[in-house]
């Protein structure tokens, strides 16, 4: 607790540990409990937090951890052309390696040379039709004080496109499986495919044998694309989280929560 770490700056401080007594660190931080540190489980938490940008600095360990989990967008390199390591065994980074790519940019930065990968492409305004057309499809919802008014769109490899909302066809479906089963009354492949929601998809289901998270896990989707975090109104939804760990990439765009929200007003929010 008396590192500089904790005790220089007005910012929140957030530690994730496996350590099952933090013991006096919790007076200092907010300690975030877990059975295995994961990138998934970082960036989920922060996520929910309101933190859109994560800035990752090594130890290999911690890259590595990042890159296994397919949780980078964009990687900065810096060399510095005057430092030479001569030990052939020395750890080196892979230029070579899939993750990277054509390099974005490259500009000198204090004698380092700094090379920019861009290692998922920007999405974002096509994402942010669909998730509106998702938001859209959720005004058809009637309201219940027992479920989320929420709406899907799913867009497959070949520009397919299949909507759903809740309770739209049955009063126990939710968005992500009316569009799901309509796709797959069509015949359609929804391998590599991605599904918008206007919220996060659930991970505990009562009325259904499986959560729309596992349905997009089973199907094999390959991004989802959602624009508020399940409140824990009913559950403690780990839908996000779900996803992450099983190699699906997941985008949250809060700038369209606020909708998601209103929609939501007859249910109350904590």
């Amino acid at each position: 607790p008396e590192a500089k770490f904790f005790t220089r700056g007005d910012q929140e401080k957030i530690v994730f540990t496996t350590c099952p007594d933090p013991g006096s660190l919790q007076q200092v931080a907010t300690v975030i409990p877990a059975a295995e540190i994961t990138a998934a489980l970082i960036v989920t938490e922060l996520e929910k937090r309101g933190l859109r940008s994560l800035l990752v600095e090594g130890g290999a360990a911690t890259l590595r951890m990042f890159f296994a989990e397919n949780l980078v967008d964009t990687f900065r390199l810096a060399v510095n052309p005057a430092v030479k390591v001569g030990d052939p065994r020395a750890p080196r980074l892979e230029i070579g390696s899939n993750y990277l790519q054509t390099p974005h940019s490259t500009e000198s930065l204090g004698g380092m040379r700094v090379t920019t990968y861009a290692i998922k492409p920007d999405r974002t305004a096509e994402d942010r039709r669909y998730l509106q057309m998702a938001i859209d499809e959720s005004r058809k919802c009637t309201p219940s004080t027992s479920s989320y008014c929420v709406g899907a769109v799913i867009v497959t490899t070949n520009r397919k496109i299949f909507t759903g909302y809740t309770h739209e066809t049955s009063p126990t479906h939710h968005a992500e499986q009316e569009a799901i089963l309509k796709a797959l009354a069509a015949g359609v492949e929804l391998r590599g495919a991605t599904i918008y929601s206007s919220m996060e998809p659930c991970s505990e289901r009562k009325s259904e044998p499986e959560s729309c998270s596992e349905l997009i896990i089973r199907h094999e989707f390959r991004r989802v694309v959602f624009a508020l975090y399940e409140p824990d109104c009913f559950v403690c939804c780990q839908g996000a989280l779900n996803l992450r760990r099983h190699r699906i990439e997941v985008s949250v765009d809060d700038t369209l929560s606020d909708q998601v929200r209103t929609i939501n007003a007859h249910i109350g929010h904590r």
